[in-house]
């Protein structure tokens, strides 16, 4: 079975609609008494990444959404601004999971993701932290940790939003209790049209293996070889639908403060690189868009993020983090990119045209020319130009 379940995606077609999360989490791509095989695995990802959402998905989509309809659901369509990256620790034939729908493999947000990451904002940002007897900002205090027991019970507005568990102390903050506020899974929403490829491949590169194998008893070194991870993730543009269930008061302050964490914070792993980030969409454009094969020019544009705003976040990522090399960043930049700034209006695109000229002229190495010459082709695409092919 495992030999056979190993050539699976020999003859596969890339416009097959598959089961993306039966394939990426139970296939494995060699035979039992078979090592490891890169170039197998590489190979099985490629395909992978050219999985079709299937078709029916869209129907499944629908019928979900109006199951949210009503005065006691707030919804919100949100768009990925970069890569997303859930479920990395899920068990799959790569070794590096991802989160998506158990029956249609198409992505999804856990709502318990998006309650952790909104209730760690709201700790952080506005519960009181130790020392701090602000009366205000006790009432968003999370829950109080000894090692792993729980002494003391969240505020008020904390327990109403996420409930609360029980706690030792003997005050009305230690029972537990429910919030009122349910967070459902951020569905993907379906693209209109026959083509739909949510998956993208990424690759993370170990440079230490035999420390980090050893768990610190070996020292690191200068002369270990680079072990290249290849995985997937969900691709920048792909759009979910958030719900939040409850009072409605209480619907919306939670939106509110979700859209803040996903725009500022991002949801997933990676989020220190940049992952994860969601922006708003007009919620009516977006349902619109599900209903008709709508052309590409009438996809609704994200709410919070304006041309100029695209653009200060473009030059401050071309920036580079500090101790980044020059050649990471600009292939980061390509990879995250190029869809993203075709928002622009003719005058900003030129100028992120040159802002990207300037920092690629640092490319001096030989083995920087291919590199050199796929950007020479983007800039050229912002100008309006033909790609100078030296």
């Amino acid at each position: 079975m495992r030999a056979s379940l190993s050539h699976a995606f020999d003859d596969a077609r890339p416009e097959q609609c598959w089961n993306f999360g039966l394939a990426h989490d139970h296939l494995l791509m060699f035979a039992s008494d078979d090592v490891r095989n890169p170039e197998m695995k590489n190979k099985w990802l490629e395909q992978l990444e050219r999985t079709q959402i299937s078709p029916e998905y869209s129907d499944f989509f629908r019928r979900w959404r109006a199951t949210l309809d009503g005065p006691s659901t707030r919804r919100q369509t949100c768009e990925a601004a970069s890569r997303l990256f859930v479920g990395h620790g899920n068990p799959s034939g790569s070794e590096v999971g991802l989160t998506v729908h158990h029956t249609w493999g198409a992505p999804v947000i856990p709502g318990s993701a998006l309650k952790g990451l909104l209730a760690h904002r709201v700790t952080t940002l506005y519960g009181a932290q130790s020392g701090d007897e602000d009366p205000e900002r006790e009432r968003w205090r999370g829950v109080t940790w000894n090692k792993n027991r729980i002494t003391r019970g969240p505020g008020d507005l904390y327990r109403v939003l996420f409930g609360a568990p029980d706690a030792e102390d003997a005050d009305e903050t230690s029972g537990a209790c429910a919030g009122s506020v349910i967070f459902h899974d951020a569905l993907y929403v379906p693209r209109a049209g026959e083509k739909d490829h949510p998956f993208a491949r990424d690759v993370l590169t170990v440079h230490q293996k035999s420390y980090y194998d050893s768990c610190g008893a070996s020292a690191p070194n200068d002369y270990d070889d680079p072990n290249p991870v290849g995985f997937l993730n969900v691709k920048p543009g792909a759009r979910f639908l958030l719900a939040l269930s409850g009072p409605a008061d209480w619907t919306e302050l939670a939106m509110q403060l979700l859209l803040e964490a996903l725009e500022d914070w991002g949801v997933g792993g990676k989020t220190s690189l940049g992952y994860g980030r969601l922006l708003a969409v007009d919620e009516h454009a977006a349902s619109a868009s599900v209903a008709t094969k709508a052309s590409p020019n009438e996809d609704p544009q994200p709410i919070r993020a304006g041309p100029s705003q695209l653009l200060v976040e473009f030059e401050a990522a071309l920036k580079g983090k500090k101790g980044v090399v020059v050649r990471e960043t600009l292939e980061l930049m390509l990879d995250q990119w190029p869809e993203r700034l075709d928002k622009l209006d003719d005058k900003e695109r030129r100028r992120a045209a040159n802002s990207l000229n300037k920092k690629s002229s640092k490319l001096k190495k030989a083995r920087d020319n291919a590199l050199k010459a796929r950007l020479n082709e983007w800039i050229a695409r912002l100008r309006g130009e033909s790609a100078d092919p030296t």
